[in-house]
């Protein structure tokens, strides 16, 4: 993922069961930067992983590629400003859409919906 003008926050993370059960989630790792067109940089989100962004300018061009074709069905989503994960938002009072606000908790989030990192 990269923006192509202005600037995005992108953010990655993990999910794995815990040892004590699959309804017991855990975050193993998140990930946030800053992406730019002055700065060049992109992120790479490996399969298994939920990812969001955050526009952090009026207008904002956001490209990515993915690994297989969009498919409404398959998509998922976990509340933005979940406590649990912990994510730190640069602005306090973001517009989000009706879909977005509506996603559950990672921990009331369906297991078997989520992504899943499997490490090699």
């Amino acid at each position: 993922m990269f923006s192509a003008t202005r600037a995005v926050f992108s953010w990655k993370l993990t999910t794995k069961p815990s040892s004590q059960s699959l309804a017991s989630r855990t975050t193993s790792s998140w990930a946030c930067v800053n992406l730019s067109a002055e700065k060049q940089n992109q992120l790479f989100i490996p399969a298994g992983f939920a990812h969001g962004y955050l526009a952090l300018t009026e207008r904002v061009q956001f490209l990515y590629k993915c690994s297989d074709f969009y498919s409404a069905q398959e998509e998922r989503g976990i509340l933005w400003n979940d406590p649990a994960i912990g994510i730190e938002w640069p602005i306090s009072d973001p517009l989000i859409s009706e879909k977005d606000a509506k996603h559950p908790t990672l921990a009331n989030a369906p297991w078997e919906l989520l992504p899943h990192y499997l490490e090699k």
